[in-house]
């Protein structure tokens, strides 16, 4: 059932536009109605392809990377898994690709 409930998040966040941060929170709201023993780790990313930006919150997840040809760029976590501290204050990154 969280599945499905973050599953629809994501769905309703492209139309409206909505930051990473605001899919997490969102997520962090629906999460609310579990357990707390439930957590989940998570890469939530935007990409604008005009001017080439990539916003993104990392919720506990192994960092991620971006390549391209030999350079490899590293985008440190920016908070805890989810459910873990109800009020945690994730931030958000950014990079230009």
């Amino acid at each position: 059932m969280l599945t499905g409930i973050i599953k629809q998040v994501f769905r309703d966040a492209g139309p409206e536009g909505w930051s990473p941060g605001v899919v997490l929170q969102r997520i962090v709201s629906a999460s609310r109605h579990f357990p707390l023993e439930r957590h989940l780790t998570g890469i939530c990313v935007r990409v604008t392809p005009g001017p080439g930006t990539l916003e993104y919150v990392n919720a506990g997840h192994p960092d991620a990377h971006i390549v391209k040809g030999q350079s490899v760029r590293k985008l440190e976590a920016t908070g805890i898994p989810v459910a873990m501290l109800p009020d945690f204050p994730w931030t958000e990154g950014s990079t230009v690709l």
